[in-house]
């Protein structure tokens, strides 16, 4: 039933432009670069608790066409040896697309995840799969991006097999404004969300919850050197997230204050480093 309801929301979102409709045509998938920046972050740490700090250490190198890493925690004392360890390829599939393949290797549960995407420019379809050794496949996606009546039109799906999840997304742009809906079978919650470009700076978006009429109220705020990007959920908690664009890399700071208690108030914050 779940699964008709969302192949319903999205012929909804195709009727409704399909009118304006003559031809459609294919916008090229973004190509998906691999990762090449060291990263240093701080996870939700209570302001008035910093004694727990919680870092987490990403560092990426480049061998030949790979990109191999490792990532390490930094809990209490100094760990011996590192998290996990992580390789990363893409390869070319012809004139049809390209094909990206990420494998990590936790040290201490000794696993292995595998990632994997391949996208094609020429058919504006990706797919999606990941899983690990101890699971199999865990997830599995795809996504398609055409145009049609000269308006941008993305449908994502994916499939959590562990918590059986199907989760699904029809996003239309026109102009300055994009009109989202996304649903899932777990949560049978659809979600209508609006995001407006006011001007090249401030982009404004509402969203809301068709299921118990909930609201959330964002506002992302750019500029040559950076952007904050916040959220009102009222009644819960306000969340603001601070990027400074350097030259060597990001800084990224994210708090979230809960609206009746301030006391539980958490902060993270990353540093990545351009290789």
């Amino acid at each position: 039933m779940q699964k008709i309801i969302l192949l319903l929301l999205v012929c909804i979102v195709y009727a409704v432009i399909a009118k304006k409709a003559a031809t459609p045509a294919v916008v090229p998938v973004k190509e998906e670069k691999l990762s090449k920046t060291v990263s240093a972050a701080v996870k939700d740490t209570t302001f008035n608790g910093v004694g727990g700090l919680n870092i987490e250490l990403s560092a990426p190198f480049k061998f030949k066409d790979y990109i191999v890493g490792f990532n390490y925690n930094v809990v209490g004392n100094l760990q011996n040896a590192p998290k996990s360890f992580f390789a990363k390829k893409a390869f070319s599939t012809g004139g049809e697309g390209e094909a990206t393949v990420e494998a990590e290797y936790n040290v201490a549960a000794k696993t292995i995840k595998l990632a994997t995407k391949w996208a094609s420019d020429k058919l504006g379809f990706s797919v999606n799969a990941s899983g690990d050794s101890d699971d199999k496949v865990t997830s599995v996606g795809a996504s398609t991006t055409q145009t049609v009546g000269g308006n941008k039109l993305v449908i994502t799906a994916d499939y959590d097999v562990q918590d059986k999840k199907l989760s699904g997304t029809s996003k239309l742009s026109v102009d300055d404004t994009d009109v989202s809906l996304s649903y899932d079978n777990v949560d049978k919650d659809p979600i209508l969300a609006i995001s407006h470009k006011l001007n090249s700076q401030n982009t404004l978006a509402p969203s809301v919850s068709l299921k118990d009429g909930s609201m959330k109220y964002g506002w992302t705020r750019k500029w040559s050197g950076g952007s904050v990007e916040s959220t009102l959920t009222p009644g819960d908690k306000v969340t603001v997230e601070w990027k400074d664009n350097g030259a060597n890399g990001v800084w990224s700071t994210k708090a979230e204050v809960p609206v009746n208690n301030q006391a539980n108030s958490k902060v993270s914050f990353a540093r990545e480093w351009t290789c």
